[in-house]
């Protein structure tokens, strides 16, 4: 089941035929080609779906027709009701959806050599972190980060990786 992210508030009616200028929230990341509804907020309800007519870029946000909505008396309903989208309109970064695809992979140190191999992807605020269990059964806890990545051999399941000097050794 889909969960519902808060992506704008509908801020202002644009011309006469009842359309709504939806200003979004600053790391709304959104695949407004694929929506074919957005959730407005009820008080002291769950979110609504109203179908939507279109959506086009305009300034900093986006311009939101709702189906049956045709004038300016029909949109002054929406005024500053805050939007949500279902989660799987989400854009998600492919980088970040490929490093969660290494999940059982085997993490080679470029200088401590072979650390163990990854066995949860964590997200934390601002960055990735890869979990990795040391053959001697201790976690380490490994940036995600493309600096440090040298390479993944996907075909050998291997990350060749250059670990920030004593961040191996302190976990273990």
């Amino acid at each position: 089941m889909s969960e519902h992210i808060f992506i704008g508030k509908l801020k202002k009616i644009h011309g006469l035929k009842g359309e709504l200028y939806l200003e979004l929230k600053e790391e709304a990341e959104i695949d407004f080609e694929e929506i074919k509804f957005l959730l407005l907020a009820e008080k002291n309800a769950s979110p609504v779906p109203f179908f939507t007519s279109y959506l086009l870029p305009h300034s900093t946000g986006y311009l939101v027709k709702f189906e049956n909505v045709n004038s300016q008396a029909d949109a002054k309903q929406f005024l500053n009701r805050d939007v949500f989208a279902e989660d799987i309109f989400i854009l998600q970064d492919e980088e970040e959806n490929d490093l969660f695809s290494l999940q059982g992979y085997l993490v080679h140190d470029k200088l401590f050599g072979e650390v163990g191999k990854i066995s949860s992807v964590l997200e934390m605020p601002g960055q990735l972190i890869f979990t990795v269990v040391h053959s001697s059964g201790k976690e380490i806890l490994l940036p995600a980060n493309e600096k440090m990545i040298l390479s993944i051999d996907k075909i050998n399941s291997v990350i060749e990786y250059e670990a920030p000097e004593g961040l191996i050794e302190l976990y273990l």
